[in-house]
């Protein structure tokens, strides 16, 4: 089982706070079957003209020494798309998941849906396939809006622990689940005795099984 969405590399966004709470988490998601995780920071298309933030490196490289050796560690980021995506390919690569052509997007809440469409379509034109992160967070999502959204190439991953909620983006996610949209989920849990386990939230969501992920990179990621 791979995770492609979590925000455990420390101290540089709005996840985990340092090392060890990273390899804790990373324990607990060892012992649930998870073998290789994919550290996806938030970053911004609008300040990516310096590129990649070099505390990222240093980030990685303190994780990758104290990471458990049953979790396979890899690289890739979730993207804002706050304006049209112009960089190079290299840079693209460097972003995306794993190093592979799919790229982990994501949209202020208040998005129009054809704001959306457009941005995932534009991504696409350069030759990635965008995954749209927690597409339930969005206001405008309905299983409509989303098949639009799919004509464009991308791949939907909601957030798993929403299924759970019983708040208006919970129903969202269950719909999207339940009309076949949604190839992917993710747990976004940074402190590992909260971390659910993956049966809870496989039921909450009709039997949609958390390790679809690696149904969406298959070999490309390993």
């Amino acid at each position: 089982m791979i995770d492609l969405h979590n925000h455990l590399l420390p101290g540089v966004d709005d996840g985990s706070r340092s090392v060890e709470q990273s390899v804790a988490v990373l324990r607990a998601m060892a012992a649930q079957g998870v073998t290789g995780v994919c550290l996806t920071p938030h970053l911004e298309v609008s300040r990516l003209g310096a590129g990649v933030p070099t505390s990222h490196e240093a980030a990685y490289l303190s994780l990758k020494m104290h990471a458990p050796a049953e979790v396979k560690l890899s690289r890739g980021s979730e993207l804002m798309l706050d304006r049209p995506l112009n960089e190079s390919e290299a840079l693209l690569r460097r972003i995306s998941l794993g190093g592979t052509r799919y790229l982990l997007v994501e949209f202020l809440r208040m998005v129009a849906p054809e704001t959306v469409y457009q941005a995932l379509a534009h991504v696409a034109g350069r030759g990635m396939v965008p995954v749209l992160a927690h597409p339930e967070r969005y206001g405008c999502c309905s299983p409509d809006a989303v098949r639009w959204w799919k004509g464009t190439g991308a791949l939907m991953q909601v957030d798993a622990t929403t299924l759970l909620s019983t708040r208006g983006r919970g129903e969202r996610a269950r719909l999207l689940i339940a009309h076949g949209l949604a190839e992917s989920s993710q747990v976004r849990c940074y402190i590992p005795q909260f971390l659910r386990p993956a049966h809870a939230v496989a039921e909450a969501g009709d039997d949609f099984i958390e390790d679809q992920d690696d149904a969406v990179l298959g070999a490309e990621f390993s």
